[in-house]
């Protein structure tokens, strides 16, 4: 007899069944999917460095960032690029007519993108532009009535935008204006508080949550950091104040969850500086209530997005005399936790984070250890770091390197035999990819955590190095833990350099170790320099199916 059904079944039947309730019940727990914690990929680089720039999502999936500083003695941006999240790289388009920093980018209900004011070099613009994404130029428009910057501007579910306060002639600012795209005029309006580094959030009925900010309209009394709130109705155009959230705070995040309640987070305030305290805003209440604080303490300047799971994920930041900070944290609203994500490749803060049509972020520029061209790309289900194989201690050059066996020169993945890393071939995403044959047959593997009993889906692009005798490649997927394998084909006919053809593919494994941890290993299976090659690998969780324990009772 089974010794684990011989204990229970000592104490007699009752004793079974309630050992047996018991252990079902634990297996259901276990089976409770957990949100993944996420990885991090480096993706193709910006074209220009640039802080203090806007990234905001076009209708047909690319990114449109435009203007900043690339750190330069007063070098304000006109230029503006195009990010395509299906190939991981970036293209110029059309300039802005005014360089600009620290401006607004709302996308419009037609799906053209509105630049309102920022600084330049000659102070605060009071221009605006609207960029046309079908023929890539921008166009002027009504000019504010005042230039100003570190402003918001929100769109309306009218399809008006609410631009509200900012920095005015170094002075905050109770202006709001709105801006009506069917006639491309602003009407003017104030706000009962001037305010400048503060946040805008619409809710989820229509009206408009400003918190927070600086307030130094008045040159013969210190600047005051706000601890007030206001609510802007667009059906009337009034504003009413909910209660004060607990402390002044400003360069903090909003962030709008799906239940209706807006997450603050982060900003500086003085006296104890940063704060790791955040707070949930209840529209249906106008209240304020405690959520658990940053784990590692305050910080400025940082980025909050909401992911489609609803959890918010906070990357980077700025701290006074320690510098940019590289630290990630997602907010889980169903229990009000944080945890500790994996970090930013490079430390920066005044940089864009954009959520993508796929549900992966991209996070872009900034300044930390100087100003920053790179990107970098959250994926929130992914199990693989680094899959792009974009971030690595050596720099192929726009060529290739040989790495030998035991190298861990590209991030969180280790060489068998010998690889070459490659940018002089069209890469499947960002700029770099490998060929498994330097000389001969080769391998890269990564170990990750994964939770036991639990099935992942890998997904890979495949291609061939097109040199040599065009013909078939072969690779073999392999799965340490589990033990389970499966050979991919591709044929190099026809294929070059700057066409490499890639396919996905696509691989199913079960992790079944003890320990939730696996190695996925991807080796090539053609003898000699000419094999296949590898690039943009992901995995993700398909459904969790844990080994029910109640079959111990029953074998």
């Amino acid at each position: 007899m089974n010794p684990v059904r011989k204990c229970f079944t000592a104490g007699g039947r009752s004793s079974f069944l309630a050992a047996a309730l018991f252990l079902v019940s634990l297996t259901l727990l276990l089976a409770r999917p957990q949100p993944a914690i996420g990885s991090w990929s480096e993706t193709g680089h910006m074209i220009t460095a640039r802080h203090s720039h806007t990234a905001t999502r076009l209708a047909d999936g690319r990114i449109l960032v435009a203007g900043g500083e690339d750190g330069s003695f007063l070098n304000y941006l006109a230029s503006a690029e195009l990010f395509d999240p299906v190939t991981g790289t970036w293209s110029a388009t059309w300039s802005l007519h005014t360089a600009r920093s620290k401006h607004t980018a709302t996308r419009l209900a037609d799906g053209r993108v509105l630049v309102v004011g920022g600084t330049g070099a000659v102070g605060a613009p009071d221009s605006a532009e609207i960029y046309d994404p079908a023929t890539g130029r921008w166009s002027d428009t009504d000019s504010l009535a005042y230039g100003r910057f570190l402003h918001t501007a929100t769109l309306l579910y009218d399809e008006r935008v609410l631009v509200a306060g900012g920095a005015h002639g170094g002075y905050s600012t109770t202006s709001i204006e709105l801006f009506d795209p069917e006639t491309e005029t602003w009407s003017r309006s104030a706000m009962d508080t001037a305010r400048h580094d503060h946040t805008a959030t619409r809710l989820a009925n229509g009206r408009v949550l400003v918190v927070g900010g600086v307030d130094n309209s008045d040159p013969y009394h210190a600047e005051e950091y706000l601890d007030n709130a206001d609510i802007f109705n667009p059906a009337d155009g009034t504003w009413s104040a909910p209660d004060p959230i607990n402390l002044g705070r400003a360069r903090h995040t909003a962030t709008l969850l799906n239940d209706g309640r807006v997450l603050v987070a982060g900003g500086w305030r003085p006296n104890t500086f940063y704060d790791a305290n955040c707070y949930l805003f209840d529209p249906t209440r106008g209240t304020w209530g405690h959520t658990d604080p940053l784990p590692w303490g305050g910080f400025e300047y940082h980025t909050a997005t909401r992911l489609t799971d609803n959890r918010v994920l906070v990357t980077g930041g700025w701290i006074n005399n320690v510098g940019a900070q590289s630290g990630v944290y997602l907010y889980n609203p169903a229990d009000r936790s944080w945890t500790v994500a994996s970090s930013l490749e490079n430390q920066r803060y005044w940089h864009t984070a954009t959520l993508l049509y796929d549900g992966r972020v991209l996070v872009a520029g900034g300044a930390g250890p100087g100003h920053l061209a790179s990107a970098e790309i959250f994926d929130p289900q992914n199990h693989i770091s680094n899959g792009s194989f974009e971030t690595a201690s050596v720099d192929p050059g726009g060529g290739s390197i040989s790495l030998p066996d035991g190298s861990t020169a590209i991030a969180h993945w280790t060489v068998g035999d010998r690889v070459d890393y490659r940018e002089d071939w069209q890469a499947a995403e960002g700029r770099r990819c490998l060929d498994l044959n330097a000389v001969d047959a080769g391998s890269i593997q990564q170990d990750f955590f994964t939770p036991v009993r639990t099935r992942f889906l890998v997904t890979f692009a495949l291609a061939g190095n097109p040199g040599g005798i065009q013909g078939i490649k072969t690779l073999r997927v392999f799965e340490s833990v589990g033990g389970r394998s499966q050979d991919f084909t591709f044929d190099t006919t026809g294929k070059s350099r700057a066409d490499m053809g890639w396919t996905t593919k696509t691989f199913l494994f079960t992790s079944n170790g003890i320990f939730p941890l696996s190695s996925l290993e991807f080796r090539s299976l053609t003898p000699g320099p000419y094999g296949p090659a590898l690039d943009k690998v992901r995995v993700v969780r398909v459904f969790s199916v844990p080994m029910p324990m109640i079959q111990l009772l029953l074998e």
